[in-house]
């Protein structure tokens, strides 16, 4: 069966990873300066280069947005999510999540992302407004309760407000 262009959704896939970087009890996140999600608190993270692994993107965006170069990121899990916002063609994001433990004592750099914000882990449904939605999703799933290796999230952007869906 063929699909005339027509019948196509525009969606424009982007492949990349996130770090969830935890140290002694809080979460290393980034307040973002740019769209999408300006102002708002997010995971550090990035596109995957052609030629990288997702393992090695993780290790080089560990060390572009933070400074850092040790530990060793550890796969959590993947997550798609298709983010509705503007004219088509849509985002959809395409994302291996990692986490690595930092060292007490073991400070990151700023990153040209957005200044670096250490949030308690257990401030995150208390200040989850802060945060881009589909991260706190990311974070309760994978990390807390450690329920999922996959999240399939739709997000819709409507004003200044998004709204996250798991599909």
């Amino acid at each position: 069966m063929t699909h005339h262009a027509a019948d196509l959704p525009s969606v424009k896939p982007l492949h990349g990873i996130l770090l969830v970087l935890r140290q002694r009890g809080h979460l290393v996140l980034i307040r973002r300066m740019k769209e999408p999600y300006k102002g708002l608190l997010a995971l550090p993270g990035g596109k995957i280069e052609e030629g990288e692994t997702p393992l090695d993107a993780a290790r080089r965006e560990m060390r572009e947005e933070t400074g850092l170069k040790r530990p060793e990121p550890k796969w959590l899990g993947r997550v798609t999510d298709l983010l509705v916002e503007g004219e088509p063609p849509y985002r959809i994001f395409i994302l291996d999540v990692f986490q690595a433990k930092l060292k007490e004592g073991v400070a990151s750099q700023p990153s040209f992302e957005g200044s670096m914000v250490r949030l308690p882990l257990r401030d995150l449904q208390d200040r989850a407004n802060e945060i881009i939605p589909a991260d706190v999703l990311i974070i309760w799933r994978m990390v807390v309760e450690r329920s999922t290796t996959m999240l399939d999230l739709v997000t819709v952007r409507r004003d200044e407000k998004y709204e996250v869906k798991v599909v």
